[in-house]
């Protein structure tokens, strides 16, 4: 099942720290991220999460290591990457968590 984020995920690439997007949804297997630049498929990516929660909490991260699936225009400015999770941090996998039991998603 898909949980649609209510809240600001971004997204980096782990290795030179570049800033790739925000996290659109999220799956037990995958996630996918809006970009201003269409990803290259077929590719593994280390990608680091980053959330500041709205609730006054502290900075959230954590590391999911992914292979992009696809990559297609969602509207006239951005793009939309789906990505395969093949592993992913503990603190990644709580923030998945909270996510879903904290409201932050909504199920799609």
């Amino acid at each position: 099942m898909r949980h649609t984020l209510n809240s600001t995920v971004s997204v980096f690439n782990n290795h030179n720290h570049e800033y790739l997007g925000i996290v659109v949804d999220i799956s037990e297997q995958g996630l996918m991220v809006s970009s201003a630049m269409p990803l290259e498929c077929d590719k593994k990516y280390i990608l680091q999460i980053v959330d500041a929660p709205v609730n006054g909490g502290g900075r959230h991260s954590g590391s999911i290591s992914a292979r992009a699936v696809w990559s297609a225009k969602i509207n006239s400015t951005m793009y939309g990457t789906g990505f395969e999770i093949e592993s992913r941090s503990e603190q990644a996998s709580a923030m998945f968590k909270r996510y879903v039991e904290e409201g932050i998603s909504s199920r799609s």
